[in-house]
């Protein structure tokens, strides 16, 4: 089979997304809802961190145990003991900082103190177990370390080694980047140890040849072996390594069957494949991996089993061939723009508990009805942004909160939803349209006629559209049964 081309194929440059992370930018910034988004995200945090400081104390911005950012000025800095976890870019291109404590911090985000050009000194760092992307990017920490590898906790955060390398025993995870670009290093042997390799762990690595990943190994991140002999030379159809994860796919068929032992599909490991227009996801799959199947813009039909648990970000992102989507109530964790910019999609079935997350469905400018089932308690900032077509949705009285752009440039939107519950009151007060749950034949009124035709469905002397549906489930458990109808008849008699 030939192999699905990708941006760097034979270890050229790095795609779009992996390039801006390279670069300090963000990943899909040339889309629209991005662009809007980053603007507003970086408007937020450059008033948060324009604070005159005047103690100690107030040189750290501090929520929940994250180190959102550091705003002082002094050489030598100890991290307070109450911080687990320092964000992305937290002391990012500070030139004042010599040492810095890490004292109880156990995660350090991506480029958290890139091109801090006076860090020299790091310790009491035996707590750390993850370490992000370019952490420590342009340090003399990093870039002087005299030894082959920059070790921190159980995490390699860099290495420089050459030749045939075996990755530590007391090492768990290894970090983006963490060998990218390494012209010398041959080959890689990744033990039981190892729980998690990351993003571009072995990005354009050229002269690796030879990789061996053991089954203990629960995470590999998107194009951790971009670029390397090793991923040019394989022929198989489908890469799979660690445990059961798809790393790669190696083909241009129209129509893909994900193998029964694949347990997760890996971050970008269809992306940008244009071929694919079907996948048959096995049952036993648990995860779609970040931006597993990202601009594959012929996919038309995707179904995920109810073994998956976690979707996470990007997952669908610019699939602009995708007509139709649902999401199981299995799924616990559902990330950050999994459909953005799908423009074709045109209906969605929403099954799960979890949040509707950041943009979600933004920039999905056909999409027209979506039914949300289950317990979701809330739907976050421009999950729908720029959806222009949206029409109808249903969203359950569980919701408690909604952000306010969360539906920005939905015009025509009407919400069917329980009008005495919280979730109208909020909708109301962002100006949108609702309805009564259960006006399944849109005339705008909750009556017998409503009761009836969901009656005559579930006897089979009538089908209910997609549209009828999203209003028909009174109870919102994704099933129009003899009790939606039920339910509303004693809601017309004012009966709980």
């Amino acid at each position: 089979m030939l192999k699905a081309k990708k941006n760097n194929e034979k270890g050229g440059s790095p795609p779009f997304y992996v390039f801006m992370k390279y670069m300090g930018g963000s990943m899909f910034f040339k889309n629209k809802f991005v662009k809007v988004y980053s603007a507003v995200l970086i408007l937020v945090l450059s008033i948060s961190f324009c604070v005159f400081t005047v103690s100690a104390s107030s040189e750290f911005t501090v929520e929940n145990g994250v180190l959102l950012s550091y705003n002082g000025s002094a050489k030598n800095v100890s991290v307070p003991s109450d911080v687990y976890f320092i964000a992305d870019n937290a002391f990012k291109d500070n030139k004042s900082i010599r040492s810095v404590e890490l004292n109880n911090v156990t995660i350090i985000g991506n480029d958290a103190f890139r091109n801090c050009t006076s860090l020299a000194d790091v310790t009491e760092y035996d707590n750390l177990s993850s370490c992000g992307a370019f952490a420590f990017y342009g340090t003399p920490f990093q870039e002087q370390n005299p030894n082959q590898d920059l070790v921190m906790g159980s995490v390699l955060v860099h290495s420089k080694a050459s030749g045939v390398y075996t990755i530590p025993e007391n090492i768990k995870a290894i970090s983006p980047y963490a060998f990218a670009q390494n012209k010398k290093l041959t080959s890689i042997a990744i033990g039981d140890n190892v729980s998690s390799v990351g993003e571009g762990a072995f990005w354009n690595c050229s002269a690796l040849e030879a990789v061996s990943v053991s089954s203990k190994v629960s995470h590999i991140g998107g194009y951790a072996f971009e670029g390397t002999k090793y991923l040019n030379s394989v022929t198989d159809e489908f890469l799979v390594l660690g445990n059961g994860i798809l790393v790669d796919v190696n083909s241009e068929d129209e129509s893909v069957v994900i193998p029964s032992d694949v347990k997760q599909i890996g971050a970008a490991s269809f992306a940008e494949n244009s071929s694919l227009k079907s996948v048959a996801i096995s049952e036993g799959v648990t995860s779609i991996g970040k931006g597993a199947f990202a601009q594959c813009t012929s996919l038309e039909s995707v179904q995920l089993p109810a073994s998956v648990v976690s979707v996470e970000a990007e997952a669908f992102y610019n699939c602009t061939s995708l007509k139709e989507v649902t999401i199981p109530e299995t799924v616990k964790i559902l990330g950050d723009s999994v459909f953005l910019g799908c423009t074709s999609l045109e209906n969605a079935r929403v099954c799960t508990d979890a949040p509707i997350s950041t943009g979600l469905f933004a920039g999905c400018t056909k999409l027209r009805s979506v039914m949300i089932s289950a317990n979701t308690e809330s739907v976050g900032s421009y999950a729908f942004y720029g959806c222009e077509s949206l029409q109808e949705m249903s969203l359950p009285g569980s919701v408690s909160f909604i952000a306010q752009n969360a539906f920005d440039g939905c015009d025509d939107l009407t919400v069917w939803c329980d009008t005495d519950e919280h979730v109208g009151d909020i909708l109301k007060q962002y100006g949108v349209k609702v309805n009564e749950i259960g006006d399944c034949n849109s005339d705008g009124k909750l009556n017998v006629r409503d009761s009836t035709h969901i009656r005559k469905s579930v006897a089979g002397l009538l089908t209910l559209d997609f549209s009828a549906e999203l209003k028909a489930d009174t109870d919102f458990n994704g099933v129009i049964n003899v009790r939606d109808a039920t339910s509303i008849q004693k809601k017309l008699v004012g009966v709980d």
